[in-house]
């Protein structure tokens, strides 16, 4: 039995009955498998959880890669009278999806994509190891014949994982900061990365400090949404290019960068008004004074959600009834404004949809959103309806780490309103300031603060911890 769909022609290796659930294995002309585990309800196929695995034959020590993936891979080693083999098998993200071929067709295509990135990240730090990784598409069929010519290991090899992602396992998780004064690793809960603030040192200090925060959450799958003045942290996206003091620190992995996105307004990111308070609005333009005030303050109240450029704000106020507070003059007024703002900024505002970053499984993605050469009340209104966007209850981002690289006391009033709102209701956040009264009122549940070439940890629950942070994994680029 063939089936016609991505990456294919796909055929079946075999079936089975897991529980109460249909179980096949596919296998297409690359040596990729297909898992699909069909959901019945009344005897029919309702739904499917579907994804894919590409093996890699592996020579070389294995030993050290296994202690530091934090991704979902399989290291098999297999011995036979005739044969000995190692093979290292990488998975894409389980969709569960409606049973029909156009959401086979979209499910498969997109683990296709992301197990193509995850097998070239995987290649380079198989390489740093020395390494040789082999694609079980070039491998002879005779070869692989002792990891899959056996159908009751294969369907071991093929279980539905449980990722990495789970509450339970993050309860547990750990996270290494650096050592102490003994050489001794010192590592923090990852539930501790919740609300994170760093105080004191110097500026690079802080900021390097943020690097091991976001890295920490980076590779325990939890994304990260950086506000960046400029490109202090896009060496998030490129391994380190020093490793001399890895083995100091007790690192068991290898310099690596990671998934990486970067925003720029007029480039991917546009400041969206539908998002946007009204009192924010005019607070930035300096116009919550005005006459104008009364007729924006109306048209966010009477038409929500349906303009989200100033010429989608313009044509909103043009449809307003005048009234004896709202006469056709301040309309027009108010119009007029839209229109001053709309040419001295043209091209920044417009609906601003999801965020897009490579694939990937088992490891966070960075969202880099670069506010560099923007005049403040530009960039003030794009924190804000990204934050907006960002932490909203049916946002996919909202599990996300927000940071910004900016101090504390140079985040505009309006944005840090903002952040108290979000930190409150749950959202992860790590923020800095040379000051500790500056940040006192987030109630962190990680501080870090700077005292020379030291750190001193304060965790909810754990006594305070003097050390000395840990290289990145990444380029630091805050400290070039």
């Amino acid at each position: 039995m063939q089936l016609d769909l991505p990456l294919g022609p796909w055929t079946r290796m075999f079936n089975a009955q897991w529980g109460d659930y249909p179980l096949m294995v596919y296998q297409n002309p690359d040596k990729m498998m297909m898992l699909t585990l069909f959901e019945k309800r009344e005897g029919k196929v309702t739904g499917a959880l579907t994804f894919l695995k590409k093996g890699f034959v592996i020579e070389g020590d294995i030993s050290k890669i296994a202690l530091s993936q934090r991704q979902d891979v399989m290291i098999v080693s297999k011995i036979s009278r005739e044969h000995a083999g190692k093979y290292l098998l990488i998975s894409s993200s389980p969709t569960f999806i409606e049973y029909n071929r156009d959401s086979l067709t979209k499910a498969i295509t997109q683990q296709g994509a992301e197990i193509e990135h995850l097998s070239k990240a995987m290649i380079e730090i198989l390489h740093g190891y020395e390494c040789k990784a082999t694609d079980f598409r070039i491998v002879e069929d005779d070869e692989l014949q002792l990891l899959l010519g056996d159908p009751f290991s294969l369907f071991a090899y093929l279980s539905v994982s449980k990722g990495q992602g789970t509450r339970a396992q993050q309860n547990k998780a750990k996270c290494l900061f650096g050592i102490d004064r003994d050489n001794e690793p010192v590592s923090v809960k990852l539930t501790s990365l919740q609300t994170v603030a760093i105080t004191g040192g110097r500026l690079p200090q802080r900021l390097h400090a943020m690097h091991i925060v976001l890295e920490s959450a980076l590779m325990n799958n939890i994304s990260t949404m950086v506000f960046d003045s400029g490109s202090t942290f896009s060496g998030l996206a490129q391994p380190n290019k020093d490793a001399s003091k890895y083995e100091e620190f007790k690192l068991t992995s290898i310099p690596l960068g990671f998934p990486f996105r970067e925003y720029e307004l007029e480039k991917g990111l546009f400041i969206d008004l539908s998002k946007i308070d009204p009192e924010v609005f005019l607070l930035a333009f300096g116009i919550e004074k005005s006459d104008i005030a009364s007729v924006i303050k109306r048209t966010y109240v009477e038409k929500p959600g349906s303009f989200h450029a100033m010429t989608d704000l313009a044509l909103a106020m043009d449809q307003l009834h005048e009234s004896a507070e709202i006469t056709r003059y301040t309309i027009c007024k108010a119009m007029r404004a839209a229109t001053v703002i709309q040419k001295s900024s043209p091209n920044v505002f417009a609906k601003t949809g999801a965020f897009e970053a490579p694939a990937t499984s088992g490891i966070g993605k960075v969202i880099h959103v670069n506010l560099s050469g923007q005049q403040p009340d530009i960039a003030m209104l794009a924190a804000y309806s990204l934050l907006e966007i960002a932490t909203s209850d049916d946002s996919p981002e909202k599990s996300m780490l927000l940071a910004f690289t900016r101090d504390a006391t140079e985040i505009p009033a309006a944005v840090m309103s903002k952040l108290r709102a979000t930190a409150s209701s749950g959202t992860r956040l790590v923020l800095s300031a040379q000051h500790e009264s500056d940040i006192s009122d987030f109630n962190a549940t990680l501080g870090i603060e700077i005292i020379g070439d030291d750190a001193i940890l304060s965790e909810e629950g754990e006594k305070q911890r003097r050390i000395r942070l840990r290289p990145a994994y990444s380029f630091d680029s805050e400290l070039a």
